[in-house]
């Protein structure tokens, strides 16, 4: 089992920026960066950045609620490999 922890701060945000409209995708995505413990029940991810995704990285695909390119992907993917964390995309429903 994964045990994820984060502050009511950052849930809030992330909470706020993904119910933010877009001009064409249904939804919004964003990427949480995490550090990781392991704690006595197995591993911890302990979230603490959230990272919006740029409103030009989105395809415009009415077949989806969001798309986005490989771009956002990328250069999320970068930057956690350079700062040495987990990453996990995130988005509502």
């Amino acid at each position: 089992m994964i045990t994820f922890k984060t502050t009511e701060s950052l849930i809030s945000s992330i909470r706020r920026d993904l119910s933010r409209a877009h001009p064409f995708a249904f939804e919004r995505v964003g990427f949480v960066e995490a550090g990781l413990s392991i704690g006595p029940d197995g591993p911890i991810l302990l979230a603490h950045t959230y990272a919006p995704v740029e409103d030009k990285m989105y395809i415009d695909d009415p077949r989806y609620g969001a798309m986005i390119g490989s771009d956002a992907i990328t250069s999320a993917m970068a930057q956690a490999f350079a700062r040495r964390v987990s990453l996990l995309h995130v988005h509502t429903h």
